[in-house]
């Protein structure tokens, strides 16, 4: 187990190697892939060094923004709290990324000093929880030295950050449990529905799984509930419907190259998540909605209180496990299309990873930040466990999706 898992990609392996010395003077162990050992298998060996890792220092350069593996590393470093980053070329960083603090190592090369160096090894320092042994080299700025500007030093560490407490699982469960049960009471009124809309709500039983119109997502009420909840997460085909039929602002997302279908539309903020429910309500005259983070997690657990849906045993990648999930590098490191994995025992898919998934709530009092559930494909186990939770503005598009509800 290393202090510092490096994540970039071979163009830069001479600046990986500095990097890779610098650290071992300073006194930090580092783990980058050719620290792999004859018979080890790559996916494994990297799930493991990234999941013990106290820091994640990513390289970025135009060529490893674009790297889904060096993305998908980056994402678990950023979401656990330990990225350090260091800026190679005159790469824009995308969201999330540009809000983390940069060092700028623009120009370095191996053998000179460079006074980013210093700002990475700090960055390094603070992660592991020590300081350096000794300083790393001269700053001086030498040959080819440049001086970090306050772009790349801009920081915002209060982003898409884990709550520092929370309630035990079995208590969170309860809260959920009763807070659900009081929003039966509610007196949900629709507003003024235009095109498809209906008269009425079709009566349905507690798990039974059906779709108000064609182009609508599947959903299931959710046993001894006064909601349905989706069975999937939303697709980009039930999105590019929307679009299609002139609805969600005709906002087409990117699939990051991965395929649309039926896999889970991604690159949506929260806003859009609420333009496509606006439209289903339009659609059908139904009372559809997200799910509020107390119903997203009693629907999730399914009963349980334990750390998962089917207990604490961590997820595996056996699609056919019922512990099976999407999650770290899990077959390929992207999205799987909805339903690739086991249903929870209320029937919903993808409760733990695939994508991140936006919520109705506030993440405090401010509501400048709404929250998410889930995990996504490029977290650990741990990012997985049913009370976890993460927040972003309502405007962040970014490797997230979202489920529906409605009021049954």
């Amino acid at each position: 187990m290393a202090d510092v898992f490096i994540s970039y990609k071979r163009e830069d392996l001479a600046v990986a190697e500095a990097l890779d010395r610098a650290l071992s003077e300073a006194g930090y162990s580092s783990w980058w892939d050719t620290s792999l050992v004859a018979g080890e298998h790559f996916n494994e060996a990297i799930q493991r060094e990234l999941a013990t890792a106290q820091c994640v220092l990513v390289l970025w350069t135009k060529a490893s923004h674009a790297s889904q593996w060096v993305q998908a590393e980056a994402i678990d470093g950023f979401n656990r709290k330990i990225l350090v980053a260091a800026r190679l070329d005159d790469v824009e960083l995308k969201y999330p990324f540009g809000i983390v603090q940069t060092a700028d190592l623009r120009r370095f090369r191996a053998g000179s000093a460079h006074p980013g160096l210093a700002d990475v090894i700090a960055g390094v320092a603070g992660k592991v929880g020590r300081p350096a042994r000794s300083p790393p080299h001269p700053l001086s700025g030498g040959e080819g030295g440049v001086t970090p500007d306050a772009h790349s030093l801009n920081v915002r560490p209060d982003r898409f950050q884990l709550p520092k407490a929370r309630l035990p699982h079995y208590a969170f469960a309860i809260v959920a449990s009763v807070f659900v049960a009081l929003l039966a009471w509610q007196p949900w009124r629709s507003s003024p529905l235009a095109g498809e809309s209906r008269q009425a709500s079709t009566p349905v039983r507690d798990g039974q799984v059906f779709r108000d119109c064609a182009d609508c997502p599947e959903i299931v009420r959710i046993p001894g509930q006064s909601f349905a909840a989706g069975v999937y997460e939303v697709t980009f085909a039930e999105w590019d419907a929307c679009v299609a039929a002139g609805g969600c602002n005709g906002y087409s997302p990117d699939d990051n190259g991965w395929g649309r279908g039926r896999r889970p539309v991604i690159n949506v903020s929260w806003n859009d998540a609420q333009a496509y429910v606006q439209w289903l309500i339009q659609r059908t005259g139904q009372q559809y909605r997200l799910l509020t983070e107390a119903e997203w997690e009693y629907a999730a657990r399914a009963g349980t209180t334990a750390n998962f849906s089917w207990g604490d045993q961590g997820p595996v990648c056996d699609q056919g496990a019922p512990n099976g999930a999407n999650f770290g590098y899990c077959i390929e490191p992207r999205t799987r299309p909805v339903g690739s994995f086991q249903p929870n025992a209320f029937r919903l898919y993808d409760v733990h990873g695939n994508v991140w998934e936006w919520v109705e709530d506030c993440y405090d009092s401010g509501c400048s930040d709404r929250v998410l559930r889930g995990g996504g494909w490029g977290n650990g186990p741990r990012e997985l466990r049913l009370g976890e939770r993460v927040r972003l503005g309502p405007t962040g598009r970014y490797v997230n999706g979202f489920r529906v509800a409605r009021t049954a």
